[in-house]
């Protein structure tokens, strides 16, 4: 059984905890976002690069398959980043969506309860 008072104490206390969850959301958001900004960066800098005679280097391949698998060879620590920002941001949101419904659930029930439960 769920007690009235513990019910009321997680209506109050739940606007706060999904103040928190938005705003790790919002944070994971923005390194994700600048771990892709990083790539993209080193990226336009490796493929700006060139030789004492003026040829490209490290990315000189003949084709964009061949430049594409230099790109990842050179940026792959910063990639496995983006991934790891990626499953943050994933947990965020799911963390959000699971703590909103739990507090629909608690209103429908409180509801349920009767007018001294509701806020």
């Amino acid at each position: 059984m769920y007690p009235r008072h513990t019910l009321i104490a997680d209506l109050l206390n739940a606007p706060e905890r999904i103040q928190a969850i938005e705003a790790s959301l919002i944070r994971a958001a923005q390194a994700h976002q600048n771990a892709k900004d990083e790539v993209r960066d080193l990226e336009a800098d490796l493929l700006q690069q060139t030789n004492a005679d003026g040829k490209p280097f490290p990315i000189d391949g003949k084709n964009e398959a061949i430049r594409s698998a230099q790109l990842r060879e050179h940026t792959l620590p910063l990639a496995l980043a983006v991934r790891e920002t990626e499953v943050t941001l994933s947990a965020a949101r799911a963390s959000l969506a699971y703590e909103q419904n739990r507090f629909a659930a608690l209103r429908t029930v409180a509801g349920l309860l009767g007018p001294e439960v509701t806020l």
